[in-house]
């Protein structure tokens, strides 16, 4: 596209089973995505720039003839410059030629008031959202290449990050319920710093123990997201849990199995279309969690979140998502008709409940 704009939205996630024991190979997570978006707007300029709906002014960063990215270095922009980075080193070795463009980016991932992050995946979102619209802007059809965008975007997520499962970029890629496995993260890093393979070929291959599949939630089954005010960082206890591991085989292999457990659990509750097992699940997985929270001796349930899945169990099941130590909680109820009773008991007790449904649509080009 010489001339002219469009726009990609990207919705964010929910984590909602399997935390931490997606990051080792042959265990599964269950995430969704919802209905908060992050949208980028790509359209035609004289220089590079880029913009955030926080900020007023916008950032120039220039781009060399071999494809680095100067400017954008930032602690703050890491994300955005290894999608920037990662997308024009692709479309360079399709032969296309770039030109500069201005990316305005619109993040509904966040507080509107205080700026603080729900848990709802907005790197994640970002660095999907970022891929696609320059993949978009240069004429690749982005809902029809979810593997290739998937792919890319856990490359540039890995270089800024260092760590994550990349099922918060599953769910901002395909959208509704998905049942995932991570890649197995040594073969990738291996490939990206030790062979020096250009992005056209990895992206070409098949991942080991990769998997995406998607799931359909019961139909008498309703959940709930619970806001704690309390943001966390979710790469630092990612780093904690994962040295925990390297030193503590035998106690995290108990914690892997049990969350296993759980998560199968929960993925035949949707084969059998049963809203009791999902209850059932839940509960195992916060179970395991908690085992996981008593051997590493970390935080992951906050009082407010103690208190959010205690009344959470008064009227179904609930646990935290993602991360742990701040954030979200979630709640399941086959009673539709106690949601109100449980948003309010939440209320009293300081918890916001968001208004978060599942969204079935994946990244994709609105305008």
């Amino acid at each position: 596209m010489k001339n002219g704009s469009l726009i990609i939205r990207v919705p964010g996630k929910l984590m909602i089973a399997g935390e931490y024991a997606v990051l080792s190979s042959g265990y599964p997570a269950i995430v969704t995505a919802v209905n908060r978006y992050l949208t980028v707007k790509i359209s035609t300029g004289s220089k590079f720039k880029i913009s955030d709906s926080s900020k007023i002014s916008k950032v120039e960063w220039m781009l060399k003839s071999n494809g680095d990215v100067i400017g954008l270095d930032d602690k703050k922009h890491s994300f955005i410059k290894a999608a920037i980075t990662v997308a024009i080193q692709y479309l360079r070795e399709e032969g296309v030629g770039v030109s500069p463009f201005h990316i305005e980016i619109q993040n509904e991932l966040k507080d509107i008031i205080s700026g603080q992050k729900y848990g709802l995946g907005s790197s994640a979102a970002c660095v999907v959202g970022i891929i696609s619209a320059i993949l978009a802007y240069h004429g690749i059809e982005i809902e029809k290449e979810e593997f290739l965008l998937f792919k890319l975007s856990c490359i540039a997520h890995l270089k800024a990050q260092g760590n994550g499962s990349g099922a918060d970029i599953a769910a901002s890629v395909y959208g509704g319920w998905i049942s995932y496995y991570r890649y197995d993260a040594e073969w990738l890093t291996h490939r990206l710093n030790v062979t020096n393979l250009n992005l056209h070929d990895l992206v070409s291959m098949s991942w080991p123990c990769l998997s995406i599949s998607r799931i359909t939630l019961p139909a008498r089954i309703s959940f709930m997201v619970g806001w704690t005010k309390h943001s966390v960082r979710t790469s630092h206890l990612v780093n904690k849990i994962e040295a925990f591991q390297k030193e503590n085989k035998k106690e995290y292999e108990i914690f892997l199995e049990q969350s296993k457990a759980a998560v199968m659990e929960f993925i035949r509750a949707c084969d059998l279309n049963s809203g009791e097992r999902i209850l059932k699940a839940i509960h195992k997985n916060r179970t395991a969690l908690q085992y996981l929270e008593d051997i590493t001796g970390l935080q992951l349930e906050t009082k407010e979140i103690i208190e959010l899945c205690r009344i959470a169990e008064k009227y179904g099941s609930g646990k935290f998502s993602g991360a742990g130590g701040g954030d979200c909680g979630i709640a399941f109820l086959i009673d539709k008709e106690k949601i109100e009773d449980l948003k309010q008991e939440w209320l009293k007790s300081g918890i916001i409940p968001l208004e978060l449904q599942s969204s079935m649509l994946g990244a994709a080009q609105i305008v």
